[in-house]
């Protein structure tokens, strides 16, 4: 996972500076870049390792049926998440804003 975050780093900078400058979409800034590169990987380590200190922790508790309890931890996180990613995670990476009164608000809105 390490060696695919490594090798990702220069698609995804190029994605970001190269091609959507290219089309006038990016706003970011090489610092911002790099915060949310660290940003993500603190959460991961937090998050993914906290998971996985729960997923191991069942196998030392349950035994043979752990999986029935590693089942049931993925299943309500993977719930939690969908229901307040945009709460937790989002604002942590980017300014939310509401929509402006308009045509698309409008549009989306019907």
């Amino acid at each position: 996972m390490l060696l695919q975050t490594i090798i990702s780093i220069p698609f995804s900078y190029y994605s970001t500076f190269v091609i959507e400058e290219k089309f006038g979409f990016n706003k970011s800034t090489l610092k911002l870049f790099i915060m949310d590169k660290v940003k993500g990987w603190v959460m991961l380590a937090v998050v993914g390792g906290g998971i996985l200190a729960l997923i191991i922790w069942f196998f030392q508790l349950a035994g043979s049926y752990f999986w029935v309890y590693a089942w049931a931890l993925v299943a309500v996180f993977t719930i939690f998440m969908n229901l307040f990613y945009s709460k937790l995670i989002v604002p942590m990476f980017n300014k939310q804003t509401p929509l402006e009164n308009g045509s698309l608000k409008t549009k989306i809105e019907a």
